[in-house]
């Protein structure tokens, strides 16, 4: 595509136009609309915000590698009530009416390990107790420290998986941010290039009607010296109702089109444009050039990554499933309580928060191990493993055959692309020559040495080379623009496409 200059400048006026009322007539080229489309149509803004989804997905998950700080706290419970407490003095049970203010607080810090899929976490708490009643009296408790770890053991490890993952479906996300910004300048071609075929239609139908109206004027009187029969002269004269009539059509789709045009850049419907039409440059892409890029670059390829992965995944964790389950929780810390009632000299000894961090303290221990064991499920396991290996292989053979097609409609789109610049030179040259033949047909049809239906055929072998010119380059830029879709190559500037992924964000 081909810079334009001022666009900024262009759309700061639009924009000061349209505050006061007056549209603005200005043209538009190709690269222009593009830009355009790039900033303004909801396409672009959909896709922004779609990349806008995976890369706080991708955030998510990073975060769950870093430590995890959280403070948790019960701030006041209250209980009064008959619970059943256990007598050791008569050795037997018995109801207890109980009656406290219970508060509690801890600070901890939690890191999962990604290598075991366990987790190390790092507590400290402090709990007040108020036994209320008769027998009042206040009770502390802290942990200066509790360190821990727990884990699966022999499961499914998430944290391995995510890492194989994630990182995938967030280069996956950007090359889908790339590719649908190809599609949106493709479809920015086809409303840039069916609005340019409207208006050449609306201009052939103009001059062909006025050429016809003379060929009229020039009919009547050839008929009054004879040199024409009243066929023929009607002949014309119908053609020239039904190119009238055409004529009108063809300002109606003019309008549909650019209505459709300005709608999708998001201008002002009042806005008049012109476009201009772009040049092509003689550029031969090579087969296995583009191939390698697709290969690397195309969100296809690792769309296939990404599938086989997760049926990997899918088949781990069933099987982690069919197997034993086993829970691993160990801990070790500092603890000290502070505060009791003298049942003897029925005197409440409160505790406070000085004395349960102070030494001496309690050694704080905790280990744990759990098995769960399936023993007896009639095979839903087993055939929750073999659904999964099932699945695997057929997203297997069909990763092949996309992977097969895919490399085939590179090729493919590349070679029709390697045409398309003789294509659009052919029609160029046709043109001409349709343009000197009617030229030299006129002039024999005034001078009464030709026919209307070889004039009519004339005109109409210049009104349609002059629209094959235009079709022939709408062919060559939407191919060039898929070509650069398949493989997220500019070959015209030999780069690779690219987005600042940073800014992006930043600005939304």
């Amino acid at each position: 595509m081909r810079n334009i200059k001022g666009i900024c400048i262009l759309i700061t006026m639009l924009s000061s136009l349209i505050g006061y009322g007056q549209p603005e007539e200005f043209t538009l080229t190709l690269d222009g609309a593009c830009r355009l489309a790039k900033s303004n149509s909801l396409s672009v803004f959909i896709n922004k915000n779609n990349f806008l989804s995976s890369y706080w997905e991708y955030r998510t998950y990073k975060a769950d590698f870093l430590p995890e700080l959280s403070l948790k706290s019960n701030l006041i419970s209250y209980k009064n009530a008959n619970y059943l407490r256990y007598n050791s003095v008569t050795k037997s049970e018995s109801y207890v009416h109980t009656q406290n203010l219970n508060s509690d607080v801890s600070l901890s810090i939690r890191q999962n390990v990604g290598l075991t899929g366990g987790s190390i976490f790092l507590e400290s708490s402090l709990d007040r107790n108020q036994n209320l009643g008769d027998q009042e009296y206040i009770q502390y408790a802290s942990r200066p420290y509790r360190i821990g770890y727990s884990q699966k053991l022999f499961g499914y490890n998430r944290l391995k998986w995510s890492r194989l993952l994630e990182p995938k479906k967030y280069e996956k996300a950007k090359r889908e941010y790339l590719s649908n910004l190809e599609n949106v300048y493709i479809t920015t071609c086809n409303y840039f290039f069916n609005y340019a075929l409207a208006e050449k239609n609306r201009g052939n139908a103009k001059y062909n009607y006025d050429q016809t109206n003379t060929m009229v004027q020039i009919a009547h009187k050839r008929f009054k010296i004879g040199t024409i029969e009243k066929d023929e002269l009607l002949q014309l004269e119908l053609q020239l109702n039904n190119q009238s009539i055409a004529l009108k059509e063809w300002q109606v789709r003019v309008r549909k089109s650019k209505v459709q045009f300005l709608s999708f850049l998001r201008l002002p419907q009042d806005t008049e444009v012109k476009v201009l039409l772009p040049s092509v440059d003689s550029i031969r892409i090579e087969e296995s050039d583009a191939l390698t890029q697709a290969r690397r670059s195309n969100v296809l390829m690792i769309q296939n990554e990404l599938t086989l992965l997760n049926d990997q995944s899918n088949v781990a964790r069933v099987k982690s499933e069919h197997r034993f389950q086993a829970n691993l929780n160990l801990s070790y810390g500092i603890n000290k309580v502070d505060g009791s009632y003298d049942y003897k000299s029925k005197v409440p000894l409160n505790g406070s928060i000085p004395n349960v961090y102070q030494p001496k303290f309690d050694d704080y221990q905790d280990f744990g191990v759990s098995l769960k064991i399936p023993l007896l499920d009639w095979g839903r396991r087993r055939g929750r493993v073999e659904m999964a290996k099932s699945r695997q292989e057929v997203n297997r053979i069909k990763v092949e055959q996309s992977q097969i097609d895919f490399e085939q409609n590179v090729l493919t789109t590349v070679m029709e692309f390697n045409l398309q610049y003789d294509k659009v030179k052919a029609s160029q040259r046709s043109q001409e020559l349709a343009e000197d033949g009617y030229e030299v047909t006129t002039k024999r049809f005034r001078n009464g040495n030709i026919d209307v239906l070889q004039l009519n055929s004339a005109q109409r072998d210049r009104s349609s080379a002059m629209i094959k010119v235009i079709q022939s380059k709408y062919n060559y830029w939407k191919s060039y623009f898929t070509v650069r879709k398949l493989t997220l190559y500019d070959f015209k500037s030999d780069v690779e496409l690219s987005e600042d992924f940073d800014e992006l964000v930043k600005n939304l």
